[in-house]
Parts: C-alpha cells; structure tokens; sequence
C-alpha cells in the first residue's frame, strides 16, 4: 500500500514531470502496482473513485505549496542564505509536504485494505523480498570491495547527483565530496533490516485486518503506515542523524563555493520543476 503513497508523491516531482504524466496518474499507478500485486476489476472500482480524490485534493491543496516552497528555495539560493537555519527551515517543510500527503492517504488506504485477499498480501510481499534479497546481495558485492574502492563509489555517484543540479564540479568542490565522505556513515545495510521488519509486520497487520476489521487493528494499521520510522534501531536513527548533519554541512560549504555559473543553473532546475507544476495547475 505504501507503494501507491510513494507513487502519487514521486511521479509528480521528478525532473521528467509533466502534466501529461500526472494528469494519467489514475492508469500510471495501476501499471506501477502491477509488479506487486494485480487488483481485479472489481477492486479497481472501489478504488478508483479514492485514487481520483487524491489527486483533485493534491492539485487543488498542495501544488501550490509546492509552487510557494520552490520559490522560497530558489531566493534563499539566490541570496545566497542556505546556512544552517535555512536548512533546517526547508527540511521541515519538505517533511510536512510529505507527512500531509500521508495523513490525506492513509486513512483511505486502511479503508481499502480489507478488499485485498491473502493471496494478494503474500503476493505482493514476495515481490518485496525478492527486492530485498537483490538490494542486500548488492550491499554484499559492495563490502567486498576494499575501502578505497567503496569511497571512490559513494564519490561517483554524489558527484553525479550535484552535477545533475550545478553542472560540472571544480576541483574544490570535489575535495569538499571527498572531505564530507570521511564523515559519512554507512547505513545502506541498516535501511534494508529496517525495511525487511518493517515489511514483516506489515503483512502481519494486513493479514489480520483482512480476516476481521476491528477499530483497534484499523488504528494498529493506520500507526504503523504513518510512523514507520517507530520500527527503527537507534543505530539506524543516529548514524542516519548523522548524515544528515553531514549532508547540511557539504550544502553550506558549497553555497560559499559555488561559481555565479552554478547559482543559476541550479535555480534554473528548480524553475523547471515549478514551470511542471504550472502546467499541472492550468
């Protein structure tokens, strides 16, 4: 279920967004669902009325305040003020983005649990550990590699991420990459524990909830697909705490280092994710 959640979100704020994409959501996310678990024709009836509420409350309540957000980021970009209060200030409000989407969805999403079958459950669980195992195998591949082989990775693929939003990078922006990873705390291995109990008890509670839908276990369900994050080891928590406050110090560091060339192609990509937006709203 939690998939669709994701599906609504990150369809429409992708750089590939348009408004052709997330005006055909209703079919895109039955065609995302599809590897997971196949909802037969009466189960789409009941939720196809859900799935069109969702996306004319998101158009008319959120994309806005996407809009105002992004607009706010690029002048404190163009200020050059990204320092760590005006971090923490978009953090929190890109957290809240989410966290109203979930409070809208989630509710509907326990009301709609009861029409899948246990078949359907174990189904859809199965594609799930199956993504599990590749994505641990893979961390696997990844620490068999010696240090300088793993840091060189992490290095490759951060640079392609800041590249994608400033451009090429120079050699001091570089060095600041290299500096940030010496602070950098690996979780990949924690998030797939993490996901695999999560998951565990998921299907526990859905399993249940389709056999007797009792207020107690609508509210259990409801808890746990709000606040997954209550399912987390305190090791995961701090190192990814830890992280973060990495992550915010690279982005100040950079802010100071960027070159008039980068400040603009940055706010020229968020330009391009609100003009999206735009086209969504007209």
């Amino acid at each position: 279920m939690k998939k669709l959640v994701i599906t609504l979100c990150a369809l429409t704020l992708t750089a590939c967004s348009t408004s052709f994409t997330y005006n055909n959501l209703d079919w895109l996310v039955y065609w995302y669902l599809d590897d997971y678990v196949e909802l037969t024709d009466e189960q789409k009836q009941k939720v196809d009325p859900k799935l069109n509420e969702w996306l004319v409350w998101h158009r008319e309540h959120e994309l806005t305040l996407y809009l105002a957000h992004f607009a706010e980021l690029s002048q404190d970009i163009q200020n050059k003020s990204l320092n760590s209060q005006t971090l923490d200030k978009h953090q929190a409000l890109f957290e809240q983005h989410w966290q109203r989407l979930k409070a809208r969805i989630v509710p509907d999403l326990v009301a709609l649990a009861p029409l899948l079958s246990q078949q359907q459950i174990d189904q859809m669980f199965d594609v799930l550990g199956q993504e599990n195992t590749v994505a641990k195998q893979d961390h696997n591949r990844l620490l068999t590699r010696n240090k300088i082989q793993q840091e060189n990775l992490w290095l490759a693929e951060r640079t392609k991420r800041l590249s994608r939003w400033l451009g090429p990078l120079s050699n001091s922006q570089r060095q600041l990459l290299e500096q940030s990873y010496q602070q950098y705390q690996d979780t990949q291995g924690l998030w797939i524990d993490f996901k695999m109990h999560y998951q565990h008890t998921l299907k526990h509670h859905l399993l249940v909830y389709s056999q007797v839908q009792t207020q107690a276990q609508s509210r259990a369900l409801e808890r746990l697909l709000l606040n997954p994050d209550t399912l987390k080891e305190p090791i995961l928590v701090n190192k990814s705490q830890a992280n973060v406050a990495m992550f915010k110090g690279l982005v100040q560091d950079l802010n100071q280092n960027i070159t008039t060339k980068q400040r603009e192609h940055l706010i020229e990509e968020l330009a391009g994710i609100a003009q999206d937006i735009e086209a969504i709203l007209n």
